[in-house]
Formats: structure tokens, C-alpha cells, sequence
């Protein structure tokens, strides 16, 4: 992966100084075809509020569009570095890279798809002053599409999450690691990065890990964030169901004693038995793609209660039958 920086003779911003010879905080960005997502980000970026040093790592993982040339122009306004595969590597190669490459003592993960506030990096770092034995996490508020799947799940499901998040027991948000999070530098150094032999569930064998050693995972509702590309269909949602599903067994078999929550609420009897069914019938991913285009012609069709109930139990059934097929 060779490195790409700013352009020979350009002030790029907040970074190393003579009085400040490392940045307080690194932003890691991995990317993959991010030219049309990069913008939004990179703009928000240009208006943060943190009066320290800092630097933002982005991970170009595999050169496919003119993401190079769009880094190189914000690279004028903000203390960016990039790194750039010209073949992609996978999302995992590309976070050990860009975390090994920041050299701030907070590292903070975020997504290109993600539009922080102005005091996002403030609030990350303000977290860990003085503490090393904290893994902080900010939120995904979604932005949907007006379409008959927002309408009957996709808005609802997203708000019920965030809330049920929010009044969760801290013992379970390890599960939740993912594109808005920060840890100290210390603890990245000592516990490692992420796993590239796991077939997948990196992100929550990464987290078990740190809980295991004793750090803190901690919610934060200010640093939620606006995320533009949710999964926007019920077979996207589906799809993604059932590679979570996958992807808590790999992590189980690596940790015998991971396990995830059960929400307080889950629904029992009767529906967790047709979601064992509708996985034994159904079992592979391609499967409950089909079924969930199916849905999604009939949706708009449906009662609001009648499709939300219907992709639920479609979405469940595919994380049941993912954690099945990974056995």
C-alpha cells in the first residue's frame, strides 16, 4: 500500500508542529469507491472544532474512481494523509492499515458515509483524556429513501434500535463496534488490531477482545451521526442479516464465551418458531434474497403493521439461518 500525501508546497491545516510534534487524534477512513460518498464527509471535516492537532487517514482500498484526485483537492483544506492500494484488499486489511499508519494518540474509526458534527473529534478525544480503558461508540442515524420499505420498517426499526441502544446494559454494546467508535492508542497497541484469518465478525472479535482485557465500552448520544447509505431495501437488509448471523458464529468459535444479548422485548412463542421454520426452508443466503424481492413488490400493497411484521420476520430468520449455515 503506498502512501499518498498532501501536495508539495500546501499547508494542509491542524498537524505536527514544533510545539505540538504528533497529532492529538487520527481519523481513519477506509474506502472503497468512495467518490461520490467521500464529499459530504470530507466537507463536515473541514469545520471541526477541536483546537489541537489532528490528521485524517484515508484508506483508498483499491483505485477504481477518481477518489485519489478528490483527496488530493481537500487535501488543501484539511491535514489529510492517504494511503492507497491499487488493488482492493478488503475492508479489514484496510483498517490495520490506516490504524497503524495514525499517529495520534486517539484513534478514531469513521465511514465515508457517515456526516459527523463539528464537535465530533472534540467529543472522542475529550472521552479519553486520562484514561486509556475506554472504547467509546457514537451511533448511525439513518437516512432513508421515501419508500414503501422506510415506511413499514426501515425508519421504525432504526429509531426502536437507537432507543433500545441507549437503555441498554453496558455489558452488551461490545456487540455494536463499528464505523463511529475510538480507542487509545495504548490499547490498540496492546490488545492488536483486527483479526485477518476470522472469515468474518472482525469488528465484534475485535471489541470481545478489549472487553476481555478490561476496557470500558461506553455510548455516547452526541456523537451520533447521520449515516447516507443504510441498507435501503428489504434484500439489502435481509442479505445483511444473514452475513451477521455468519458472522456471530465465526466469533463465537473463536470465543467460546461470546455471546449476544437477547433484547428484553424479544418477541417468543409462536414467531420465534416461524422464524425457525421460515430458516430451515429458506437456509441459504440466495434464498432469502429471492423471497425478499418478493416482499418488496408486495409491500407498498400491504398494511403498515402486516409489512412490518413480514420483513421482521424475514430479517430474523435470515440472521438464524446465517448463524446455522456458519456451524
Amino acid at each position: 500500500m503506498r502512501s499518498a500525501h498532501t501536495t508539495p508546497g500546501v499547508t494542509p491545516g491542524p498537524s505536527a508542529t514544533e510545539d505540538h510534534p504528533w497529532p492529538v487524534a487520527s481519523v481513519i477512513v477506509p474506502s472503497h469507491a468512495g467518490a461520490q460518498r467521500l464529499p459530504i464527509l470530507l466537507e463536515a471535516l473541514c469545520h471541526q472544532d477541536l483546537p489541537a492537532p489532528w490528521e485524517l487517514v484515508v484508506v483508498v482500498d483499491g483505485v477504481v474512481d477518481e477518489t485519489p484526485d478528490l483527496l488530493a483537492d481537500f487535501a488543501r483544506r484539511l491535514p489529510l494523509r492517504s494511503l492507497v492500494a491499487d488493488e482492493p484488499q478488503g475492508a479489514i486489511a484496510a483498517l490495520n492499515a490506516g490504524y497503524e499508519a495514525g499517529r495520534g494518540e486517539i484513534l478514531i474509526r469513521l465511514h465515508d458515509d457517515l456526516t459527523p458534527e463539528k464537535s465530533f473529534i472534540r467529543r472522542h478525544v475529550a472521552w479519553h483524556e486520562g484514561r486509556e480503558d475506554l472504547a467509546i461508540i457514537g451511533l448511525a442515524r439513518d437516512l432513508y429513501p421515501h419508500t414503501a420499505f422506510a415506511r413499514a420498517y426501515g425508519l421504525h426499526q432504526d429509531r426502536t434500535f437507537r432507543q433500545r441502544t441507549y437503555a441498554a446494559d453496558e455489558s452488551s454494546l461490545w456487540t455494536l463496534w463499528g464505523p463511529n467508535t475510538s480507542v487509545h492508542r495504548a490499547a490498540w497497541a496492546r490488545i492488536g488490531g483486527y483479526d485477518p484469518e476470522l472469515p468474518a465478525g472482525q469488528d465484534a472479535e475485535f471489541a470481545w477482545r478489549r472487553r476481555q482485557a478490561g476496557i470500558r465500552f461506553l455510548v455516547d448520544p452526541e456523537l451520533e451521526t447521520e449515516r447516507r447509505s443504510p441498507p435501503a431495501t428489504v434484500a439489502a437488509c435481509v442479505s445483511r442479516a444473514f452475513c451477521e448471523g455468519a458472522a456471530r458464529r465465526c466469533v463465537e468459535r473463536a470465543h467460546s464465551a461470546a455471546r449476544w444479548p437477547v433484547p428484553d422485548d424479544a418477541p417468543a412463542g409462536l414467531h420465534q418458531s416461524t422464524v425457525r421454520f421460515v430458516a430451515r426452508q429458506l437456509r441459504t443466503r440466495a434464498r432469502f434474497e429471492r423471497a425478499a424481492w418478493t416482499l418488496e413488490r408486495y409491500l407498498p400493497r400491504l398494511p403498515q403493521g402486516v409489512g412490518r411484521w413480514s420483513v421482521a420476520l424475514l430479517v430474523e430468520s435470515a440472521r438464524r439461518a446465517g448463524h446455522i449455515s456458519a456451524r
